[in-house]
This record gives structure tokens, sequence and C-alpha cells, in this order.
């Protein structure tokens, strides 16, 4: 067991983003808020994804040029803040047209707010919501209370860098199915994270709370601590997951735990071809099984080196007929064939 007092420190991130159109790779989602949290360290950022926002055409044109699905991305910007009170919740019973209108208020709302100095910025942003965009009224009317309720919009490079910053020093990073989703989010980004491990906590959960019947982050944290917490907002998610960690790590270093896993899982995949030559390299290529090395065995292919090979110098009508019986034969056909004659389109 690890000593507590030399687990490395992690942080647990959360990103709320947009619905990327269909084809397109998750590196290509644009974000709507980020956060971690991290001990007493917690940092959260509003985003906007959009060059030009002067009005709901324009919300609703850019983020369609940006690839994002924008009746989809609409309805979930809403609805995100309406839930942090930055606009009213009469909205979610409005069409898409007004809802996108009101989302473009806000973002040139805190443009004006921005130009401030950074101790005003937040109650700025309020006054203008109070004195319907007046700007000579507002900045008469800011109030100091308000100054912590932050509903600035930051650029996604700005907020990442942010968050970068804010983390210095912590390089284990955790997100809840951050391997599918938020770390290729992330990634996409032009920043370095190089230096970040990335675990994914679902993965890491379902190993040190076995048997459990849903690992979805909401129902896991109302299971452990018998109560619910404000999810799908970033930096809510990220302090209930830390939370969940914390809980089920029990003073265990959550980086030696993680790789302890990824071992187990070797294990368990090397176990699993131990009976039909465990020793052939087959087994490296995606989608290649027991019965596919069996088969290539008796066809004398026992390496990946040979199949590929094979792909190479074979037509791809005489590759559907013999080797049909490769796990989708023909999209590994596509994939790995490099000679151009030989591609066919499937």
């Amino acid at each position: 067991m690890s000593n507590p007092n030399l687990a490395r420190r992690y942080l647990c991130y959360d990103l709320e983003t947009c619905f990327v159109n269909k084809g397109c790779t998750r590196g290509q989602t644009k974000i709507l808020e980020v956060a971690f949290k991290t001990g007493k360290r917690s940092y959260q950022r509003l985003v906007n994804p959009l060059p030009v926002y002067s009005n709901a055409k324009e919300i609703i044109d850019g983020l369609e040029k940006l690839n994002q699905h924008a009746e989809k991305t609409v309805h979930f910007w809403t609805k995100l803040l309406i839930g942090k009170k930055a606009l009213p919740s009469s909205l979610r019973r409005k069409n898409v047209i007004e809802k996108a209108e009101a989302i473009s208020t806000l973002l040139k709302r805190s443009d004006i707010a921005m130009s401030y100095n950074k101790h005003v910025r937040n109650g700025m942003m309020q006054s203008l919501a109070r004195h319907e965009d007046d700007e000579i009224k507002a900045k008469n009317d800011i109030r100091k209370d308000e100054d912590s309720f932050d509903q600035l919009f930051y650029s996604a490079e700005e907020a990442i860098r942010g968050m970068l910053q804010k983390a210095e020093g912590i390089d284990i990073w955790v997100a809840h199915n951050g391997k599918a989703f938020d770390e290729k989010v992330l990634k996409g980004h032009d920043h370095n994270f190089d230096h970040v491990t990335f675990i994914d906590s679902l993965q890491v959960l379902k190993y040190l709370l076995p048997g459990l019947v849903s690992y979805s982050q909401p129902l896991l944290y109302q299971h452990l601590f018998n109560k619910k917490y404000f999810a799908h907002h970033a930096l809510e998610d990220a302090v209930a997951l830390h939370k969940i960690m914390d809980h089920a790590l029990k003073g265990k270093c959550v980086l030696e735990e993680h790789e302890s896993i990824q071992r187990k899982k070797e294990e368990k995949k090397k176990k699993r071809y131990s009976k039909i030559h465990p020793e052939s390299t087959l087994y490296t290529l995606k989608g290649i099984g027991e019965k596919t090395v069996e088969k290539l065995y008796k066809k004398d292919i026992k390496t990946d080196e040979e199949l590929l090979l094979l792909v190479n110098t074979i037509s791809f009508d005489a590759w559907c007929r013999d080797f049909s019986f490769v796990h989708k034969h023909k999209k590994f056909f596509t994939d790995h064939c490099t000679v151009g004659s030989n591609t066919a389109i499937v």
C-alpha cells in the first residue's frame, strides 16, 4: 500500500463543450467551460469559442463554420448559463434564435466588462445586466459584493493557458471518461501537455470500487455519499470527482493505482491469448484474435510483418476471397495497404 505522505498530488478536471458534427473528431470539439479541483486549489473559466458573435445569426453560423452542431450546442449552452444564473430560466421555452441572441448579448457584455480593471470586471458584468447594457450608468453602479460572481468569458486559449498556470507543479490530471473525451478535446487545442500524465477515473474506479450497477459520475457520487450535486457544470463536476477519488483511493497514490491497473490489463490480455500461439506478433494488430491467428498460421502467416507484407502484395479481390475471416477484412485491407494500385473503394 502507498504511503499517504508520498502519494503524488493530482487534480480532477472537467470540460463542458459544444456538440461536434458527425464525422468530426473529439479534438475538433470546442470548449464552453473548463475547471479543475485539487486540495485547496480550484480553477474555473467560461469559454467563448466564437470569433464573431454580434447577433444570433453570427452565433449559429460561427458554430457551423467550426464544425459544431449549432442547434444542439445553443440549447446546451443556454441550459449551462441558466444553471449559473447568467440567463433567465424563461429562456428554456424559447427557440434557438432567441437563445442565440441572449448568448450574444452576454458575450458582448463580457467584452465590455473585460475592458475594465480586473478587480471590478465581475461587478461591471452584473451592473451592465441591471442597466440593460448602458455602460455609462453601469460603471457608476459597480458593487463590491458582486466581484466574486464570475460570469466573464475567455477564449479557449486564455482559459487553458490559465489552467496550466494555476495547475503548475501538478502533473497528474484525472477526468471521468477522460481517455475517450476530455483528454482528446484538450489535446485538440494548441497547448503543450507533454508534462501531464492523463488518467481516466472511470477505469480506475471500476477496479477500486468493483461491482457497482453504474459508474456514471452523478450516480456514483449519489451511491457513495447519499446525496446529489449540481452535475454537468465543470467546477462542480471536478469537485465531486475529487471527492470520489479521495474516497476510493484511501490515501493511495493515484498514479501507482493507474499503473497497477494497466499491468493487470496487460496480464489479462496475455492470458487471453495464451492457448493459441501466444508468441505471435499478429495479436498486436487491431482486430486480430485467437481464431484469426489460428487460420493465418494454417496459411503460414505467423507475424504482423508477414501479414502486412501480404496486404501490400495481394490484390483487393484476392484478399476478400481468401482472407474474409479477418475481422472487418475490407477495412483492415484499406487501413494497412500502402500500395496505391492495391487499394479499393469499399
